[in-house]
Formats: structure tokens, sequence, C-alpha cells
């Protein structure tokens, strides 16, 4: 057993998570679907038969059809366990444990209405008014967003392309005392590690190496939000571990998401990590929402079986080979119309270039031209942690066809030259 493994995570959980609850009435429900055969007078479900739907059917892009009969459709619309259906949370078990391998047996998984309910209700049952949480900087701005209302407090490090900047994060840390002796230190990390919301970097082995074992020295808690992970750039360079696979220590929770590889409108994501935690996230849902929407989660489980290990990783595949076009065709209209006029890196995985406009002191005056440019782009500043100009602004390459790249990029092109 590592010696730096957490055993007790009291310390990390703020003053609402330290007073989070099971709902008892929940576990009857609980027993409800295990004990399919008693006589329910506990919970106050409403009748199945006052539900109007009687199925369900899907057309798939394939061709193939994923029907929902009476039966199933009746138990997606009934309320339901709070970590979820438990197909659904045995197909992602298989899908953690096929690309990220979690060490040990004391993770469990927990499906949440995306990622982003996950790092609201994360933030909920960690962070009190003045902590101060690590973040990348830039920083997703959904993050940052619901940072606010905590009243909590950012230490943003920079990053490059390969991610987070160990010395910097660990010079921060060692001098902490020093720059903010009235302050409680962090102890939660918050990073998108692979195609990194806005920049597009992706941390490399080695630096997420460098990072674990910062953490395991300041005794950090990593939130993984990693929606991108399976939007890697081909050909694949490197097989690259996530936090989640490296630790050793139990101070890793790992955020995924359908959004980009199903669809977003299903609103499904899972959270993976330690028992103890999941546990408190679990009963955060239970006092929240209940539980993610019974319909997605029954058509996604469909799917996945429909689908099988090949079928998922064919979907991967697809999604992969799509994305990569969409990111060589922006570059080369990049290299076509904005060499000398901007600096930028290829991305390895996610949606985005972020590009370094030169001699540009703050790009939120391309918003203010987009009623004469017709192209909206991101300003840079939306993803600073603590606000302030930025010359960088996020260019997506998700939606907009060849053509639309290439004149969205002349058309800035002759912004920047007559400013």
């Amino acid at each position: 057993m590592s010696e730096t493994r957490i055993n007790d995570y009291t310390q990390y959980l703020s003053k609402r998570g330290s007073r989070l609850n099971a709902n008892p009435l929940r576990r009857l429900l609980k027993l409800s679907r295990e004990l399919p055969d008693s006589i329910n007078l506990g919970n106050g479900q409403p009748n199945p038969h006052m539900i109007p739907f009687a199925s369900l059917n899907f057309s798939l892009t394939s061709g193939e059809v994923i029907t929902l009969p009476p039966a199933e459709l009746s138990y997606a619309m009934q309320y339901s366990i709070s970590s979820g259906h438990p197909e659904l949370l045995s197909a992602i078990k298989k899908i953690q444990t096929k690309y990220h391998n979690p060490l040990g047996n004391d993770w469990e998984v927990t499906v949440t209405s995306g990622s982003q309910e996950a790092i609201q209700k994360l933030l909920d049952i960690f962070l009190d008014e003045e902590d101060t949480i690590i973040t990348e900087n830039p920083s997703y701005v959904g993050f940052l967003a619901a940072m606010r209302p905590h009243k909590s407090r950012f230490l943003p490090i920079d990053i490059d392309k390969d991610g987070m900047i160990p010395d910097k994060l660990s010079q921060a840390l060692l001098n902490w005392k020093s720059t903010n002796p009235n302050q409680k230190p962090p102890n939660l990390l918050y990073c998108v590690p692979t195609g990194q919301n806005p920049s597009g970097c992706t941390y490399s082995l080695a630096r997420r190496k460098e990072i674990y074992k910062i953490a395991q020295t300041h005794n950090l808690i990593i939130i993984e939000d990693d929606p991108y992970y399976h939007l890697k750039i081909l050909p694949l360079n490197e097989s690259t571990q996530s936090f989640l696979s490296l630790d050793i220590d139990g101070r890793v929770i790992r955020l995924d998401s359908f959004s980009k590889i199903i669809s977003p409108g299903i609103r499904l994501g899972w959270v993976t990590g330690p028992n103890k935690i999941l546990e408190i996230l679990q009963w955060h849902n239970e006092t929240a929402a209940f539980h993610s929407s019974g319909v997605s989660q029954i058509l996604v489980t469909k799917l996945l079986e429909q689908w099988g290990e090949e079928g998922f990783a064919n979907q991967i595949k697809i999604i992969q080979e799509f994305y990569t076009k969409q990111r060589n065709t922006l570059l080369r209209s990049c290299e076509r119309h904005l060499t000398g006029l901007a600096e930028w890196y290829p991305p390895s995985a996610g949606m985005f270039i972020w590009v370094k406009l030169n001699g540009v002191e703050d790009t939120d005056y391309l918003l203010h031209n987009a009623t004469t440019t017709k192209v909206l782009l991101a300003p840079g500043k939306y993803f600073s942690p603590n606000g302030g100009k930025s010359s960088y602004v996020r260019i997506s390459y998700s939606l907009a066809t060849e053509e639309e790249m290439d004149e969205a990029m002349r058309r800035i092109a002759c912004l920047l030259k007559s400013k």
C-alpha cells in the first residue's frame, strides 16, 4: 500500500460536504428494485399505469433501430437509484476498466447529468468560501462560472503544449505560506488534461507523472475533467495514461461524458473515484435531482449493448477520424491566412486551436466586430481565472465546413491587417 494513500477524506470536505447524508427513503427505492416480488407500500412512486408513454423507437444513423418496449420504458420513466441504472453502471465500469484500468477495488462510478453537474456538485462537496483551488491558466469557462458563486479563490498555473507547468505549480505551493500567510493552502487541483478547453493542449505522460507526484507531496486531490479523452487526433502518437490510471493513493476523481461521443442533449456523464467520495456525491444526488434522466440512461444502455465493445471502439474511431480532418482543415486555413499575424500549435486532441494574435492586447474587439466580419470566436479573457485582457482567441473546428473555415480566417486576417 502506498505511504501517501488517503484513508480519511474529512480534511478535504467543505462544511456543506461534511453535512451531506443519505436520504433514508432512497434506501427503500433500492430495496424495491432488489426485491421485485415485494409488496411496495413504502415509496411515493407514481403508478406506472398513469404514465402516458407506451413505447419509444430510436433510429440510428447506421440504419439500426433501438426499441424501448413497454416494460423497459416503464422502468426508465420511474424514479430510480441515484447512482444510476445498474445496467448502465455495469457498462461504464467495463469502459473504465478497458481504457483506464483503475488500481485496486475501492473505486466506484456514479452517473451525473453531464460533467458540468459533476463539477458543480464536487465544488459543493469540497469548497467553502475563501478556499483556494488550483486550476490551469487559461481554464474551462464552465468551471470558472461554477466556481464564482462559491466565492472561492483561484490559484492559476500557466500551461504550455504539454499541460500544466510543474515547476510553476511546485513553486506556487512551496511559497504559499509566505505569500498567503492567512490563507488555508489549497488541497484541490482541477484540470482538463486531454484537448484542454480552451488551449487544446494534452498533458504528456511525463507531465502527468510530475503533476501527480506534486499532488502526493502536497496532499492534493485531482479533479480530472476529461470530456475530450476520446477526441484524439490521428495517428495516435502516445498511449497516454490518465491520472486515474496512475492513481495509487485514491486522490483522483475523474469526470467523463457521453456529450462528445454520443450526444450532449442526453445530458449524461459519470464520475469515477474513491468509494468514500462517490458515496458523498451520491448523497448530493439524492438531495438535488434524485438521479439523471431515466430515459437517457436506458437509451444509452441499449445503445452500448447493441454496439458491444467493438461497436463502441468503432464509434470512437469515426469520431477521431472526423475531428482529425476538421483540425487539419482549420490548420491549413490558419497557415494560409494568419501566418505572420498570429501564433498557434497543432492540438493533439479536442475541438479547439488556441491562437495568439500578434500585436493585439485584447481579442475582445473581435467579438465587437462580429457584426461586420460575421465570424464568431471566443476571446481569451473568457478563460482567464482572474480576469483581465488576453491576446489569445479560441477557434473551434467542430462545426464549420472547409469553405467556412477558410473564409472565416480570411476575414479575420483582413481585420487584423486593417487594425
